[in-house]
């Protein structure tokens, strides 16, 4: 009772929403339920969020371009979905995401926002690359502090070996 977290005898609640969201995306990523098929019309924000927080750190190629494909989530104009799908694309390897990820970069400027998307480019030389070409460009339109954490990121990115990034 004065320990944090939840009782191990709490009942935790069910939401349909989540389950079904579970079901949809467990289909999905075995490959019997497609991209453009899962019911996500009609998802809200934390509805995507959700499907989003539970896909893995870096899926498939293939499973990246169907998703955007059918959805459009690199053209999101929500922030909170470009921040979480954006890195995923991007360490799949869709360069076609780049753009996309780069105009989100310059167009958000919280840390919180911006920095998932250049630790994901600078998990490569090429995405390093990008990810500083961009920064030069744009460095003053952001906060000295995110401008702080940015140089940091790429600046580890140098000093470590790429399989360890």
């Amino acid at each position: 009772m004065y320990a944090p977290g939840l009782p191990a005898t709490a009942t935790l609640p069910a939401v349909p929403a989540f389950v079904a969201i579970d079901a949809a995306r467990a289909r999905f990523l075995d490959g019997t339920l497609t991209a453009a098929a899962l019911p996500a019309k009609a998802w809200n924000t934390h509805e995507w969020l959700y499907f989003l927080d539970h896909l893995p750190e870096a899926p498939t190629l293939a499973q990246v371009q169907a998703l955007d494909a059918a959805w459009q989530l690199s053209r999101s104009a929500n922030a909170e979905i470009g921040m979480r799908w954006l890195p995923r694309a991007i360490r799949a390897g869709d360069s076609a995401a780049w753009p996309a990820a780069r105009a989100y970069m310059l167009r958000i400027g919280r840390m919180k926002l911006t920095l998932p998307i250049y630790r994901a480019f600078a998990t490569t030389p090429a995405g390093l690359a990008y990810a500083e070409a961009a920064y030069r460009a744009h460095q003053a339109e952001y906060h000295p502090l995110t401008q702080q954490a940015i140089e940091k990121v790429l600046r580890k990115a140098h000093v470590q070996p790429e399989a360890t990034r």
